[in-house]
């Protein structure tokens, strides 16, 4: 696993509560309709370690969704645990029960995602350390395939086992605005048979969140989460747990540690929230490392680690035995307005010539835009309608072609030759007053006055075809102009500065047949801008 990651909600203690409450608001499926495929899923840890007699029991999460399913329930078939581990349904889960070696979990005939049923693992009484076995897990529901169920692994160690049961994730995800404080709960407890050692509170989190300077803690600015680490001193024994608490000047305490949505936040933002014996950063990869900046808060605000019961001090240190649940993760929607803004260009030329036109994108409102809360999209699209009397050479980095086939199907490739172009900008931040170009090369195959291609965000091969409403739909679509009237000009942004001074060159060299300039203005692709004032930061 890498800890830039995504990292999702996972074992938690407080699951149950979520399950219940999410259960009790679902509404009932509706009759099905015939082409609503209906499905049931059911989902935990393939390798779970298991602390040997005298653990208090380890939390285990399953996590369920269903759509349009009968009858839905998943069981689970401890038969291979025997002699091993043994599961038992806690107090106030009231789907499961206990049948011979299956624990059968019925659920709600509902549609839902990702619901946390939660089950408790104990290691039998004669088991020992290095013992294993394996139960399956299986989905089922009247109307859906009979799929093979899932194996997973239980393995009785010798150890601490850090399980983190704060944050939990919330669906729908609490909607926050620019300038609302966050108290992100955190909290862990000791599963294990073992006390575990010093451990560090690590909070990640991501662009648009920041989080409160805490005095002791370190705090390391990467690419895009900031990590923050606060140290866990002393032994931490077995059913024993740890909260961050947040003490302000008036000796309030508030759980969780604070942060604030900043002005330029906008859409998803993920907080995770990670229980280890070692600093998270030293896991960072070599080139994400070199470029993080770290350092140690000397002042700011107070914080305490609060201890949960028991406390014994007797118990000897031991090494983490399970590090698959040693995290989990909660996010905010930010509510914010967003603005972006077309770049066109002009060229000129004969029939033959090839001229180069730098188009993009600009965020000129108020919010930064990220790849991630997109799920890995590009933090900004555009598109390029080629103007007539023009054909493209060479592609825009960063752009695909799309097209109809004869068939109706929808072809999509970096190619040369094509009318329209789809592009996405290569930075995953997109912060306000940046701006992106990149170069297309366009043929002129036939010289027409006034010759206006465009780019915009509207693309009619995507769903939906029309982007998200933004602040000013005015400065959407930009005209991309060849052989421009006098007086005329490409539409959107002005053309200002270096990139004025690159198309002038170009259209220069063409006419001047001034081979070396053109290759140099050729080799200028991609032009990523960032403002020099405060407004990027």
């Amino acid at each position: 696993m890498t800890f830039l990651s995504r990292l999702s909600a996972r074992r938690t203690g407080a699951a149950l509560a979520a399950s219940a409450l999410v259960f009790a608001a679902l509404p009932a499926t509706s009759a099905l309709a015939e082409d609503d495929f209906p499905s049931v899923g059911a989902a935990t840890s393939y390798d779970i370690g298991l602390g040997a007699v005298g653990t208090p029991g380890k939390a285990v999460t399953v996590w369920v969704d269903a759509h349009n399913a009968v009858k839905p329930r998943f069981e689970i078939d401890q038969t291979g645990l025997a002699g091993v581990a043994t599961f038992a349904v806690p107090d106030g889960n009231d789907q499961c029960k206990a049948t011979g070696k299956k624990i059968v979990c019925d659920l709600p005939q509902a549609d839902f995602t990702s619901v946390p049923i939660v089950l408790v693992l104990h290691p039998d009484k004669g088991a020992a350390v290095g013992d294993k076995g394996a139960f399956t897990l299986d989905a089922i529901a009247e109307n859906t395939p009979d799929l093979p169920a899932s194996e997973h692994k239980v393995t009785i160690a010798d150890g601490a086992d850090l399980v983190v049961t704060a944050p939990t994730y919330v669906s729908p995800v609490p909607e926050v605005k620019p300038g609302d404080v966050l108290f992100t709960k955190a909290a862990f407890v000791n599963y294990g048979n073992r006390a575990a050692a010093d451990a560090t509170m690590t909070m990640m989190f991501d662009p648009g969140i920041a989080p409160f300077k805490y005095e002791g803690c370190t705090y390391t600015e990467t690419e895009y989460p900031l990590i923050v680490e606060c140290p866990v001193d002393g032994t931490i024994e077995p059913g024993a747990g740890r909260e961050f608490v947040t003490v302000d000047e008036n000796g309030k305490e508030t759980p969780g540690m604070g942060a604030v949505v900043a002005p330029d936040a906008l859409g998803w933002k993920g907080v995770d929230f990670l229980a280890l014996a070692d600093s998270v950063v030293e896991d960072l990869p070599p080139e994400v490392l070199a470029k993080a900046k770290t350092t140690k808060a000397t002042s700011g605000k107070k914080f305490k680690i609060r201890q949960q019961q028991p406390v014994n001090k007797s118990f000897k240190a031991q090494p983490e035995i399970d590090k698959n649940d040693n995290y989990a993760g909660t996010a905010y929607g930010a509510l914010n307005s967003r603005d972006l803004a077309t770049i066109g260009a002009t060229a000129s030329g004969g029939v033959g010539s090839v001229v180069t036109v730098n188009i993009g994108v600009k965020n000129t409102g108020v919010s930064m835009l990220d790849a991630y809360r997109t799920g890995g999209e590009p933090a900004a699209r555009f598109n390029f309608v080629v103007p007539d009397g023009t054909e493209v050479v060479g592609v825009g980095e960063g752009c695909v072609a799309r097209w109809k086939e004869d068939d109706g199907s929808i072809g999509w490739d970096p190619v040369p030759g094509k009318r329209f172009y789809d592009c996405g900008i290569d930075s995953s931040l997109f912060k306000p007053g940046a701006s992106y170009t990149t170069a297309f090369q366009l043929k002129i195959t036939q010289v027409i006055a006034h010759a206006t291609g465009t780019v915009s965000f509207t693309n009619p091969f995507r769903d939906p075809a029309e982007p998200p409403a933004d602040a000013n739909p005015g400065n959407d679509v930009a005209e991309v102009v060849i052989n421009p009237n006098p007086g005329g000009s490409g539409g959107g942004l002005p053309l200002t500065g270096a990139q004025t001074g690159l198309v002038a060159s170009v259209g220069a060299a063409l006419l001047a047949g001034g081979v070396a300039l053109f290759l140099v203005a050729r080799r200028r692709r991609v032009v990523l801008v960032v403002p020099q004032d405060g407004s990027a930061e």
